[in-house]
């Protein structure tokens, strides 16, 4: 499509001329996002013919913000997504342009999670310094039996895909001596990612030391993930303790014991970065 049947598109969709997204109108965009080209609140995709974005051209105030044309959303305006929230770190990258194939470990921990009832699960979860949010697989929230409530939020991730999330549910975590707790919102995901790590690690080459406690005892087998813990709670969780192991692995302390991180060689170079699935 040329730039004018774009804007026309927009307009027949009641799409946000800046965002895109269908939940608002353009005058109440919260995006951060503008033009990559001149830097003003629109979206790129319109850049090549700046009249069609010019005041004159734009749908006056009382059009974009009518009632009428509020209501004609699937729910009102009070339950529909107020921030953007971002999850900006891959999941998974494994780089493929270095001489040898390689994995880099995700941090991941297993600790357990309590609910309304006080019953106490075990979990894995990858730790994202990257998120604004928590994330819990609708499987494990469904096995925790936590309350759902309703709950638009936008998520923004890799090349600014967005997905809205329409439920959040309340738990709560702990280690496995209970000197660490906290009680967090998660937002409701079908899938937070595939099995992490992609395949098994050979772990041969590198000496562990015996007398610790890792996170995550077998963070080089394949294993589903429950939840990610984001920058809210992230750097609550990270001890002073580090410990080098050769060139490229640290064992970075935590309240759920030691975090491995680094990387390791693979056989198979495979990419996955971090996408909200259906």
């Amino acid at each position: 499509m040329n730039v004018s049947q774009r804007y026309d598109f927009a307009r027949k969709h009641k799409l946000c001329l800046n965002c895109l997204h269908n939940s608002h109108f353009y005058s109440a965009c919260k995006s951060k996002f503008m033009c990559n080209v001149c830097g003003k609140k629109h979206n790129t995709l319109h850049k090549s013919n700046e009249e069609l974005l010019s005041p004159d051209r734009l749908p006056p105030q009382d059009e974009l913000n009518t009632e009428s044309e509020l209501t004609m959303r699937e729910e009102n305006s009070s339950t529909q997504p107020q921030n953007v929230y971002s999850l900006q770190t891959p999941v998974q990258s494994l780089s493929n342009t270095t001489r040898e194939n390689s994995t880099i470990l995700l941090s991941t921990a297993v600790l357990l999670v309590q609910n309304c009832y006080v019953d106490t699960f075990k979990c894995r979860v990858i730790l994202d310094s990257a998120s604004q949010i928590n994330l819990i697989s609708s499987e494990f929230a469904t096995l925790l039996k936590l309350k759902r409530e309703k709950n638009y939020a936008p998520v923004s991730g890799i090349n600014e895909s967005v997905q809205t999330v329409k439920s959040r549910v309340y738990g709560t975590i702990s280690n496995k001596n209970e000197s660490f707790n906290a009680e967090l919102e998660f937002l409701v995901i079908p899938k937070i990612t595939d099995l992490t790590p992609s395949v098994a690690l050979n772990i041969s080459g590198i000496q562990l030391p015996q007398d610790i406690q890792l996170a995550d005892a077998e963070f080089f087998k394949p294993g589903k993930v429950d939840m990610l813990l984001g920058a809210k709670v992230f750097f609550k969780i990270l001890k002073y303790e580090k410990i080098q192991i050769g060139e490229s692995i640290v064992l970075q302390g935590s309240v759920f014991g030691f975090l491995v991180t680094g990387k390791l060689p693979i056989s198979q170079p495979i990419k996955s970065c971090f996408f909200i699935k259906k």
